[in-house]
């Protein structure tokens, strides 16, 4: 599974984080200014209706491209970039490359629940198993891959929210640690990873009814989202019985994209010098860097699972 494993680049990582953030301020541009948007995976462009009006303005625009999953998309594609550039064949990561489907449904001991991106390691045979755990256990479910090789994928979700960051807030924080519980505690060597962007300052939506991209004055309360992700970060074979709503690796991703070139924000000393958090804010938003994010997921994988078989 890890031929070829190859030594962490800072540099080259962060190029290729920076390009997907630059594409996505230029899909959430162009949706809100011209009122369509760029399928990225097709070139097609997504109109308002199937006769090529474009959408009533820039915000019902936004709303589709975020409902239509384009944005987030491109941190997809980042996280698969990053895996293959670090030596994972192609074949073995899903969906695959500029690809959306198919996804990876992992069997958790509540209920199944597909995984944005996985690596399916080639050297286990597939097993159908009938699921007879947990509450699925009358529900008549199977898994395609079995028991023994659903513990043995790398998996990882991507999230993100650029405006109305107050809006259900306590309800996304919940469900982030019911995910990783529902994996966990089925599978207690799965390695699991989430990775979740946010803004320094939130979009305008009042602007976008007139098709102008502004910003709010107000900056985002990063040092909650460092502190709860900080939280979830962590999860390991040391502690897999103690702390199973961790994941392995929780990423935040904090982006300026107020500016020409998008900012991302790599560590606290950063924030504090664009006066964007307290001086005296002590946790470390690079132990949860993006950046670092699918490389840390390959290490961590090797310390749940050495059979030979799968890391080559």
């Amino acid at each position: 599974m890890f031929s070829d494993f190859k030594d962490f680049n800072k540099n080259e990582s962060f190029a290729r984080l920076q390009n997907r953030v630059n594409n996505i301020q230029e899909l959430m541009n162009s949706a809100v200014q011209y009122k369509m948007y760029r399928n990225p995976y097709t070139d097609e462009i997504v109109t308002g209706t199937t006769k090529g009006s474009t959408f009533e303005d820039g915000l019902a625009a936004k709303t589709s491209l975020i409902r239509s999953q384009k944005l987030i998309y491109e941190l997809h594609e980042y996280i698969k970039d990053e895996f293959i550039s670090y030596g994972i064949k192609p074949s073995l990561v899903f969906p695959p490359k500029n690809k959306a489907k198919p996804e990876i449904t992992i069997s958790g001991r509540f209920k199944q629940k597909q995984q944005d991106v996985c690596i399916v390691p080639d050297d286990i045979d597939n097993k159908l198993e009938k699921i007879d755990w947990g509450i699925l256990k009358h529900s008549n479910k199977e898994s395609k891959y079995g028991s023994y090789k659903e513990e043995r994928i790398l998996c990882v979700n991507l999230r993100s929210q650029l405006s109305s960051l107050n809006k259900n807030t306590d309800t996304l924080f919940e469900r982030m640690i019911a995910e990783p519980l529902n994996l966990h505690l089925q599978y207690p060597k799965l390695v699991t990873g989430e990775l979740y962007m946010i803004p320094v300052f939130e979009y305008d939506e009042t602007a976008m009814h007139q098709n102008k991209v502004k910003f709010k004055n107000k900056v985002t309360n990063l040092a909650k989202y460092i502190s709860f992700f900080s939280e979830l970060n962590g999860y390991s074979s040391t502690n897999v019985e103690k702390e199973p709503f961790k994941y392995n690796h929780a990423g935040l991703l904090i982006v300026d994209f107020s500016r020409e070139i998008p900012k991302i924000y790599t560590c606290t000393d950063e924030l504090k010098q664009d006066n964007l958090i307290e001086q005296d804010y002590s946790l470390e938003l690079a132990e949860i860097s993006p950046i670092d994010l699918p490389y840390k997921l390959l290490k961590e994988y090797k310390t749940f699972h050495d059979e030979g078989y799968i890391l080559k």
